[in-house]
Protein backbone atom coordinates (compact mmCIF):
# COMPACT_ATOMS: atom_id res chain seq x y z
CA UNK A 1 0.00 0.00 0.00
CA UNK A 2 1.53 3.55 -0.59
CA UNK A 3 2.44 5.71 2.07
CA UNK A 4 1.94 8.73 0.04
CA UNK A 5 -1.14 10.77 -0.53
CA UNK A 6 -0.71 13.14 -3.79
CA UNK A 7 -2.49 16.49 -3.88
CA UNK A 8 -1.54 17.95 -6.67
CA UNK A 9 2.31 19.07 -6.94
CA UNK A 10 2.40 18.59 -2.88
CA UNK A 11 3.18 15.03 -1.59
CA UNK A 12 2.83 14.11 2.01
CA UNK A 13 3.62 11.04 3.54
CA UNK A 14 3.69 9.08 7.16
CA UNK A 15 6.23 7.11 8.09
CA UNK A 16 5.61 5.24 11.37
CA UNK A 17 7.76 4.24 13.89
CA UNK A 18 11.02 6.35 13.45
CA UNK A 19 13.33 7.54 16.18
CA UNK A 20 13.39 11.41 16.83
CA UNK A 21 16.24 13.91 16.11
CA UNK A 22 17.18 11.45 13.53
CA UNK A 23 18.47 12.02 9.50
CA UNK A 24 16.81 9.37 7.03
CA UNK A 25 16.98 8.22 3.53
CA UNK A 26 14.53 7.73 1.55
CA UNK A 27 14.14 6.87 -2.60
CA UNK A 28 10.72 8.44 -4.34
CA UNK A 29 9.17 8.51 -7.55
CA UNK A 30 6.26 10.16 -8.71
CA UNK A 31 4.31 7.19 -10.55
CA UNK A 32 5.33 3.48 -12.10
CA UNK A 33 7.10 4.82 -14.73
CA UNK A 34 9.41 7.51 -13.04
CA UNK A 35 12.59 6.72 -12.22
CA UNK A 36 13.26 7.05 -7.88
CA UNK A 37 15.23 10.10 -6.73
CA UNK A 38 16.82 9.66 -3.41
CA UNK A 39 15.73 12.50 -0.94
CA UNK A 40 16.54 13.22 3.06
CA UNK A 41 14.57 13.76 5.79
CA UNK A 42 14.72 14.56 9.39
CA UNK A 43 12.36 13.53 12.63
CA UNK A 44 11.69 15.96 15.25
CA UNK A 45 13.16 15.62 18.52
CA UNK A 46 10.83 14.71 21.25
CA UNK A 47 13.13 13.88 24.42
CA UNK A 48 15.83 16.67 26.61
CA UNK A 49 18.34 14.44 24.88
CA UNK A 50 16.81 15.06 21.35
CA UNK A 51 17.18 19.14 21.78
CA UNK A 52 20.64 18.22 23.39
CA UNK A 53 21.75 16.93 19.89
CA UNK A 54 20.53 20.19 18.29
CA UNK A 55 22.52 22.43 21.03
CA UNK A 56 25.93 19.90 20.23
CA UNK A 57 25.15 20.75 16.28
CA UNK A 58 24.83 24.48 17.00
CA UNK A 59 27.91 24.50 19.07
CA UNK A 60 30.34 22.33 16.61
CA UNK A 61 29.02 24.07 13.55
CA UNK A 62 29.97 27.58 15.97
CA UNK A 63 26.25 28.84 14.96
CA UNK A 64 25.57 31.57 17.90
CA UNK A 65 22.59 32.71 16.19
CA UNK A 66 20.88 29.10 16.28
CA UNK A 67 22.90 28.72 20.02
CA UNK A 68 21.10 31.91 20.96
CA UNK A 69 17.68 30.64 19.51
CA UNK A 70 18.18 27.55 21.48
CA UNK A 71 19.01 28.64 24.52
CA UNK A 72 15.76 31.92 24.63
CA UNK A 73 13.60 28.78 23.77
CA UNK A 74 15.08 26.43 26.12
CA UNK A 75 17.67 27.56 28.79
CA UNK A 76 17.82 24.53 30.54
CA UNK A 77 20.19 23.44 27.07
CA UNK A 78 23.19 25.42 28.25
CA UNK A 79 23.91 22.57 30.63
CA UNK A 80 22.35 19.35 29.51
CA UNK A 81 25.42 17.02 28.48
CA UNK A 82 25.02 15.76 25.08
CA UNK A 83 25.28 11.49 24.33
CA UNK A 84 29.34 11.92 25.18
CA UNK A 85 28.11 13.19 28.19
CA UNK A 86 29.65 16.40 27.86
CA UNK A 87 28.17 19.99 28.28
CA UNK A 88 28.19 22.61 25.65
CA UNK A 89 30.57 24.35 27.69
CA UNK A 90 32.80 21.79 27.15
CA UNK A 91 32.35 20.93 23.77
CA UNK A 92 33.03 24.12 22.89
CA UNK A 93 36.22 24.44 24.61
CA UNK A 94 37.36 21.10 23.16
CA UNK A 95 37.36 22.61 19.60
CA UNK A 96 38.86 25.42 21.08
CA UNK A 97 36.06 28.16 20.84
CA UNK A 98 36.51 31.41 23.18
CA UNK A 99 34.12 32.78 21.00
CA UNK A 100 31.16 30.00 21.62
CA UNK A 101 32.68 29.10 25.13
CA UNK A 102 32.00 33.33 26.01
CA UNK A 103 28.49 33.20 24.18
CA UNK A 104 27.48 30.12 26.55
CA UNK A 105 28.76 31.82 29.61
CA UNK A 106 26.85 35.25 28.47
CA UNK A 107 23.40 32.91 27.91
CA UNK A 108 24.01 31.45 31.35
CA UNK A 109 25.68 28.19 31.02
CA UNK A 110 27.20 27.12 34.66
CA UNK A 111 30.95 27.68 34.34
CA UNK A 112 31.31 24.71 37.66
CA UNK A 113 29.26 22.36 36.25
CA UNK A 114 31.06 19.32 36.55
CA UNK A 115 30.89 16.35 33.83
CA UNK A 116 28.58 13.38 34.44
CA UNK A 117 31.60 10.59 34.91
CA UNK A 118 34.54 12.22 34.90
CA UNK A 119 33.77 14.93 37.53
CA UNK A 120 35.73 17.25 35.89
CA UNK A 121 34.64 21.14 35.36
CA UNK A 122 35.22 23.26 32.35
CA UNK A 123 37.96 24.96 33.89
CA UNK A 124 39.78 21.25 34.93
CA UNK A 125 39.45 20.22 30.89
CA UNK A 126 40.51 23.67 29.45
CA UNK A 127 43.73 23.44 31.70
CA UNK A 128 44.27 20.17 30.70
CA UNK A 129 43.58 20.63 26.89
CA UNK A 130 46.05 23.57 27.15
CA UNK A 131 43.38 26.07 26.83
CA UNK A 132 45.02 28.92 28.59
CA UNK A 133 42.46 31.68 27.00
CA UNK A 134 39.53 29.79 28.17
CA UNK A 135 40.80 28.62 31.59
CA UNK A 136 41.44 32.40 32.24
CA UNK A 137 38.26 32.92 31.14
CA UNK A 138 36.32 30.72 33.16
CA UNK A 139 38.53 32.06 36.44
CA UNK A 140 36.86 35.54 35.44
CA UNK A 141 33.64 34.27 35.06
CA UNK A 142 33.82 32.81 38.37
CA UNK A 143 35.25 29.82 38.62
CA UNK A 144 35.41 28.12 42.12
Amino acid sequence: APICSSRGPKCHAHVPRLAPATCYRFRLRGDASAQWRPFRAATEPSSPQGAALHMTRAVKLANSALIRKLALHSPRLLNVPNKEHKTPIVQALEAGDLGVVQLLVTLGADVNQPQLFSGRTPLMVALYRGALPVAQFLIDKGRR
